[in-house]
This record gives structure tokens, sequence and C-alpha cells, in this order.
């Protein structure tokens, strides 16, 4: 079949440009429309790119695809797969009245177990699933206990997604001898890719708090694509906290800073010119449901509003953490530089839900009204879905004729209503907020079900039961409402099962997902093991 000659007139460069532009799945329908746009869509280097503007996207860690390696195919596989795992999800989901045992459950294609002889500290998924960071006790239990154990951190390699997990790890990548573990000492750990090493590099925080409240916080870099890979330590600094037993309870990177949050003080540490700044703040800490760290501002968000500090006007007040940093009193109160507040009641209870970002801006997160007087399988609560984003944007329209839109403006944040809509209480369980989604609109919750929960469960052919209930993992999203019974909801809550138990991290761009192992009644023995869930391969 000859094609229009006007086709092949325009330069196969600037289809390129073009195509780049387009979701690949797309692409490979523009690729059957003739041959001469065959040839084009058939280039191993668009498809190469079309991987690296996916992970850009999607804020994937870059060597989880080994694009030099990869055959066309599996580059075209790489680049569709966040869109198939979200068709599949929503040709699967189940409207919010759905009953459990009617529901769709995922079943793995492939799994992996992992399982570590000894306590672990600290287990989740590299964005992109190939990877998985591993903190854990170099001997059994016991032994670090009696404070004879030292802390080892590894990398595991599962392989490239969009193929099958292996029997064994295609690579280990381990560092021993990070710290001996003492009784009660506390672990705070995260990792990030960062411009500044490259897209390659990965970077792991560490923070270990021992009984005294000394901290030391550490950074660590490792490249896996290059010969011989290991992790590199960058820079570590001494925490001496001598008028509070505050542990660390969360701690960020952005490029060349890493945030340290101890109760209601930040520590701001440029871990490459070994400064940091110390901000004491008026925000309740068990109130904050998550921080975001970008490289001027720590951003709270918190059931009482939306808090932002900016840093560039604090570079005055660094000192050098080149001996440590003394904590022997707290410096004067910092109130926020700007402040939302909420378009929610923050007097009613709420499960606030993280959704996509990674700690990042644009941020998408839930909040669930609660009645308080609840309890009752059958109630029904509200949720609210918001974005929140750097500088002004038009509000939100709706093609329904109902606009129910909240729009703050502090500084260069904006805080929009994308939708509002009904949610069963048995449905919201526990928030899983420590993981963000990678994927857009994709959001999860997990908690146990009640003893008729778990006969609804099983119906579903996944055995487990324990006395305290049934813990079970979902993946939700919100669909625009087209017919809606109450005025005021622009959007439905449709979701899908996940298969063993508690979610403990996961990738929906890549599909895969971290659970304990043997469906645990509780996320709590440190020796357990886990395992790798590939729902697309």
């Amino acid at each position: 079949m000859s094609q229009p000659q006007h086709i092949e007139h325009i330069p196969a460069e600037i289809w390129t440009k073009i195509l780049v532009e387009a979701e690949p799945i797309d692409i490979l329908s523009v690729g059957q429309t003739c041959r001469y746009l065959h040839n084009i869509t058939s280039s191993k280097d668009l498809w190469r790119g079309l991987v690296n503007i996916m992970c850009t996207k999607h804020d994937l860690f870059r060597p989880s695809y080994p694009v030099e390696q990869m055959t066309l195919i599996q580059l075209q596989r790489a680049t569709v797969g966040p869109s198939l795992f979200a068709r599949r999800l929503q040709h699967r989901g189940a409207s919010f009245g759905t009953p459990l045992s009617e529901a769709s459950c995922l079943k793995s294609v492939s799994r992996f177990i992992v399982s570590p002889p000894r306590a672990t500290f600290f287990k989740q998924l590299v964005p992109g699933g190939r990877f998985m960071v591993l903190i854990y006790a170099s001997s059994m239990p016991m032994a670090a206990l009696a404070g004879t154990s030292s802390l080892t951190m590894e990398l595991v390699d599962f392989g490239p997604p969009g193929s099958p997990l292996p029997s064994e790890p295609a690579q280990r990548y381990v560092l021993p001898n990070l710290g001996r573990v003492t009784h009660g000492m506390s672990l705070e750990a995260s990792f990030t890719t960062t411009s500044q090493s490259g897209p390659e590099t990965l970077m792991v925080g560490l923070a270990m708090v021992d009984t005294n409240g000394t901290c030391v916080a550490s950074i660590f870099a490792i490249t896996p694509t290059r010969p011989a890979p290991s992790f590199d330590r960058l820079a570590s600094a001494t925490i001496t906290n001598t008028f509070s037993r505050e542990t660390v309870q969360e701690m960020l990177i952005c490029e060349e800073n890493a945030l340290l949050i101890l109760g209601n003080t930040f520590i701001v540490w440029n871990f490459t010119e070994q400064t940091c700044v110390v901000i004491h703040h008026n925000v309740t800490s068990p109130m904050i449901i998550q921080t975001i760290l970008t490289e001027d501002e720590i951003i709270c968000i918190a059931t009482s509003g939306v808090y932002q500090w900016t840093l560039s006007d604090k570079k005055a007040e660094s000192q050098s953490t080149s001996e440590g940093i003394l904590l022997d009193s707290l410096p004067p109160l910092r109130f926020p530089d700007a402040v939302i507040l909420p378009p929610w009641d923050p007097v009613k209870y709420y499960i606030p839900q993280m959704a996509s970002g990674n700690h990042k801006l644009p941020l998408t997160f839930d909040v669930f009204a609660i009645p308080r007087e609840r309890r009752s399988p059958d109630t029904i609560a509200v949720g609210t879905r918001y974005t929140l984003q750097k500088y002004p944007s038009q509000p939100t329209q709706h093609t329904s004729g109902a606009v129910h839109s909240a729009q703050l403006h502090a500084r260069r944040l904006t805080l929009a209503l994308e939708h509002s809509y009904e949610v069963p209480l048995r449905y919201i369980m526990m928030p899983f907020g420590l993981r963000p989604c990678l994927y857009p609109g994709l959001s999860t919750l997990k908690g146990f079900l009640t003893s008729s929960g778990t006969a609804d469960w099983e119906l579903n052919g996944l055995p487990g039961r324990s006395p305290n209930g049934f813990p079970i993992s979902l993946i939700y999203w919100i669909s625009p409402q087209t017919q809606r019974r109450v005025s005021d909801y622009t959007g439905g809550m449709r979701f899908v099962l996940l298969g063993p138990g508690p979610l403990l991290s996961w990738c929906p761009a890549s599909s895969r997902c971290l659970f304990y192992h043997g469906n645990m009644s509780l996320p709590i023995p440190p020796e357990t093991a886990f395992e790798v869930f590939d729902y697309m391969s």
C-alpha cells in the first residue's frame, strides 16, 4: 500500500520530535498506519528516549531499564507498562458498593521470596521495581539485642521490569558494618536519585539514634551501571541532643540537602558543604501528614493546613557540621513563611491518604472525613482529593456543571480541589501514606477485616486467618462521576484488591509490589520474610 506523499515529505527527525510528545501506546498505533511511519516508530533510539522520558515523568530510577542491552520489543514493553497496568486495574475495578467477596483480586504472574535470617529494619522497592534496598542486622535477632551485631545495607537486583522475577537475584550489592546494633536503637532511612550525582546514582540516607539521643546521619551513594559498583559513604554527621530524647521521625534527601525531623525541629543538612540550619517550628508533629523537601523549601501538609519554610533566606544561620551538631537548646521559634489554611474541617476525624508525588510537587492527596460516631460497616464517609503545586493555576472545571473548588494561595503554592466522592467505611482501614504512589491517580489503603470480612476474603481463594482480623490491601482510584446521586460529588471510587496481605512498598510503573510473606497478621516481626510480586511480566 502506498502512503500519501505529504507523509514521506516530512523528515524523520520532525516525526521523532512529534512522537516523543505522544503517549507510547499511541505511538505503537501510529506505526501501524503505513510502512514509512512503521520504520520511524521502529527506531531503538526513539524508544530509548521514551524510556528516559518515562523515568523522568514517574520519578523512576534510570538503571531499572538497561536501555542499551534491551531489544526493541523490551523497550516498547517498558514504556507502555505503566499505562497497561493502569488499564488492567481499571478494567477489573469494582465500584465502592461492591462486596469484597465479589471484588477482583490481582494474581501475580511471578514472585520472589526474600528470606534474610536476621532482624530487618528497612525494606523498600526503588522506584522502577528492579531494585530493593534492605538494611538489616548481620546476625540473628538475639545477637542484635545483645549489641554484638552490626548493620548491613544491601541493594538487591531482581532484573528489569517486563521480565519474570528470577529464582535468584541477578546481583546483590552489600555494604557491611554500617554501625553497631544496640537495644532500643531507632533507625530512619530514605533514598532518592539526584541530578547532582546523575540520574543513574542512587543516594541513601540513614539516621541511627541510640538510647542516649545521639544520632549519626550518613549519606551513601551507589551507581549500579558502573563496573564493580559499591556503596560509597559521601558524608556523615553526629547530632548530639542534650535537651530532648526525640528520635529522628523522618529523613529526606533532595539534591545536596538532607532533612532530619526531630519532634518540632527541622535540621537541614547540606552534606556537600558540611553545614546545617536548625529550624524550630510550631506545627504539632503528630498532626503532620507528610513533609516535602525541595531545593529551596520545606513544605508540611498537616491536618491544620499547609506550611512552607523557604531555605534561601536562612543561609546566614548556617553552622558548620565538621565537629558535629550540638542541640543543647532550641533556637528561637521560626514561624512558617507562608500558610494555606485547610479547606477541610480540621475538627472532624480525618484519615489523610497520600497519593502521587514521592515527596515532590505537585502532590495529590486524599482526605477522608469519617463521622466520629462511626462505626458501622455501612457508614459512608466523604473523600476529597486535592492537588498541591507551585504557582497559581486556573480553578478546576467540571463539565457536569457542579463546581466545588477550593484554591488558596501562599506565595508560590496553590491547593486545588479535584474531586469529592463517597467512600464506604469498610474500605477505610489504615492510611498508606509512607510509600507514595508513582503513577498518577492510583492510591492504596491497607488494614484488617473483621471476621465477616475474613469470610468474604477467603471466598477469593486466598488462605490465611489471624485472631485479630485479616490483613488486606487495595488499590483505588477516582473516576469522574457521570450520574451522580448527590450533586456535590464529582467522582466515584473504584478499587481492586491486592493479594497476600499488608503492602509494604510498590511501584505501579513496573507493576511490582513488596509484601510480608505468609499473610502475617501484623507487620511487626523483624525477622520475617518478604515477597516481591510482579503482576504484568
